[in-house]
């Protein structure tokens, strides 16, 4: 028996799609059932965590909208036709074949292994959210965000033997919002200088790893937006004193020898 669907809104912000929970890929019967249903999004689950390449063609039968899928067998390529019409997709898993930006210009939200990504992400024109896990310094345009479109933007790097020293081309999106880097840090903050609606940065390294880089904060006067600073792994935060000039500014993270000059008691400041 099919699932029950239910509204989704993804990330509060896309759809609602009526969705189904799958965890096997479903009989024709099946299929055609959801399609008179008019389901447009799909959340799977497979229950099986071995055997061999999980196909995804099933899903072409479907005019999905939404698609999410966390595994952990190694998953078959999805359907262009699938890929003509999504809005989200997030992949939490192996894909066989890489996603090709040509091949989805409908998307605003996705979140995959920055590998199973191929092609020029500019292509991605109406992309509001972009998440690559699992990246290893090494093409640029694997951490660039080069889309005008772009409004949050999540970089994870692979746990590497060294500190891994990575430097985002932004230019190109000027509409950021967010940016959140993990696993890697910053040559500098530059680059975020450029990002006047920024609201949130956050550069973290592995855990328990601590970088004796100086980095100056000056560039962020050229975010006038910022709220949220969580930067406090990636060394010696110099030209503290600019982030008394940032009127929104809620909450920086600091270690007591982090920031210099040291701003004193401050509502926004909480030391690690």
């Amino acid at each position: 028996m099919l699932p029950p669907s239910f509204p989704f809104l993804a990330a509060d912000r896309y759809g609602p799609y009526k969705t189904v929970e799958l965890s096997a890929e479903p009989s024709s019967a099946e299929l055609s059932a959801l399609a008179r249903r008019g389901i447009d999004g799909v959340l799977l689950l497979p229950r099986e965590r071995s055997g061999g390449i999980l196909d995804l063609g099933w899903l072409s039968h479907l005019n999905l909208r939404f698609f999410q899928v966390q595994a952990r067998r190694r998953l078959g390529g999805i359907p262009a036709e699938t890929l003509r019409d999504l809005e989200v997709l997030w992949v939490d898993g192996t894909l066989a074949e890489a996603v090709q930006p040509t091949e989805a210009p409908k998307l605003r939200s996705l979140a995959m292994p920055g590998g199973a990504l191929g092609g020029d992400l500019t292509e991605l024109q109406r992309l509001e959210f972009l998440a690559l896990e699992r990246l290893v310094p090494g093409s640029p345009r694997q951490w660039s965000g080069s889309l005008d479109s772009l409004r949050e933007l999540r970089l994870g790097f692979k746990a590497g033997s060294s500190d891994y020293v990575v430097e985002p081309c932004l230019a190109g999106s000027p509409r950021l919002e967010s940016v959140d880097v993990e696993g890697a840090t910053v040559a500098s903050l530059d680059e975020f200088g450029r990002l006047p609606r920024l609201r949130r940065l956050s550069v973290q390294l592995p855990r328990n790893r601590r970088h004796r880089r100086q980095i100056s904060l000056a560039p962020l006067t050229g975010c006038p937006m910022l709220e949220e600073l969580l930067i406090a792994d990636s060394g010696r935060l110099l030209d503290a004193q600019v982030l008394d000039d940032l009127p929104h500014l809620r909450a920086v993270t600091a270690y007591p020898d982090g920031l210099d000059p040291w701003p004193g008691e401050r509502d926004w400041l909480r030391e690690l």
